[in-house]
């Protein structure tokens, strides 16, 4: 998938001791593409049928005994732990298979992954089994009923994925992933127990709600004490013409000279605060309009160094360096 994700359907496949394959589990193409090779008396004795593992994927094979060479792969088993299968045999049909991609810091080389499989009402009709997942010591994805809803049962994966099970009376159910653009963070925060959060006063142990940090550059009189990020070419913003050394508007070629970026190019830059000693503004502008645009996307993408006399130019397009 876009980000470095698999999305795999699953059937039940006869293999050959000693052949080199490639099955999901493992995170890059490179790696991925060179497969493995299943040699049956190497595989983990974890338990009968052996299981071999392909990166975060545990697959079991089954046999009638352990010398014959071929082998079929048709459960799979999750982490370490293949008690907790994961079925795509025939008699139950194929399974769907998302392998998230690697997670930040995270000490495993490969995503976790979700399974989804397919099971049987009664002897013939399908229904949607109950997805099972990787890693189940460092997962936080167990499902749980709703409360206001027991048919419905949730859990979240570290990595963020929302996995649902609906399991409503006369229907077959159906399970559903919302997938993230990218791994979810969450902020917190840490107080004393005596600690209460609420909108108003600072005093009295409250904390405040923080509200608009943004001012204009004729209000620079009540921020002139913080570190500042000032946004805007010095032709429309006096406190940016300020940084730049001027107390005049500088625009066009003046702005260029100073700058050093001209059209299409911006600057991120930043200086000791010449409002208080000790604290810094990053001036953040561009020629024009959309290139201080593409200037402020950089700046929140890149997270930028804010040490004084930290000096970058880009294009606005390619980000290419300014010589």
């Amino acid at each position: 998938m876009k980000n470095g994700g698999w999305l795999s359907f699953l059937e039940q496949e006869a293999v050959t001791d000693g052949t080199t394959y490639s099955l999901p589990g493992i995170e890059t193409l490179s790696t991925y593409e060179l497969g493995t090779e299943l040699v049956l008396a190497n595989l983990t004795a974890i338990q009968t049928p052996a299981s071999g593992k392909f990166g975060n994927v545990q697959y079991i094979y089954s046999s009638s005994n352990s010398t014959v060479t071929a082998i079929t792969a048709d459960i799979i088993g999750v982490g370490d732990d293949v008690s907790t299968n994961c079925s795509f045999a025939t008699a139950t049909g194929p399974a769907i298979l998302l392998l998230e991609e690697k997670r930040l810091n995270a000490v495993n080389s490969a995503g976790e992954a979700i399974c989804i499989p397919l099971t049987t009402i009664g002897t013939t009709e399908i229904a949607i089994g109950t997805p099972v997942y990787t890693n189940t010591t460092d997962a936080v994805m167990t499902l749980t009923s709703l409360t206001s809803d027991t048919y419905k049962q949730r859990g979240l994966t570290l990595y963020g994925s929302l996995v649902e099970k609906d399991s409503s009376s006369g229907t077959n159910g159906y399970v559903k992933v919302m997938y993230p653009e990218e791994e979810m963070t969450v902020n917190v925060l840490v107080t004393g127990a005596d600690t209460s959060v609420s909108a108003g006063s600072s005093t009295g142990g409250n904390v405040v709600a923080l509200g608009s940090i943004a001012v204009e550059d004729s209000d620079i009189a009540s921020v002139q004490a913080k570190n500042l990020i000032v946004v805007g070419g010095s032709c429309i913003n006096t406190v940016s013409a300020k940084l730049l050394g001027s107390d005049t508007p500088l625009c066009g070629a003046d702005f260029t000279a100073k700058a050093g970026v001209s059209s299409g190019q911006f600057l991120i830059g930043v200086y000791s605060s010449p409002y208080t000693a000790g604290k810094i503004a990053m001036l953040v502008a561009g020629y024009d309009a959309a290139d201080t645009t593409s200037a402020t996307a950089y700046t929140i993408a890149q997270k930028p160094n804010t040490e004084a006399g930290t000096m970058l130019k880009k294009t606005s397009v390619t980000y290419a360096d300014v010589a």
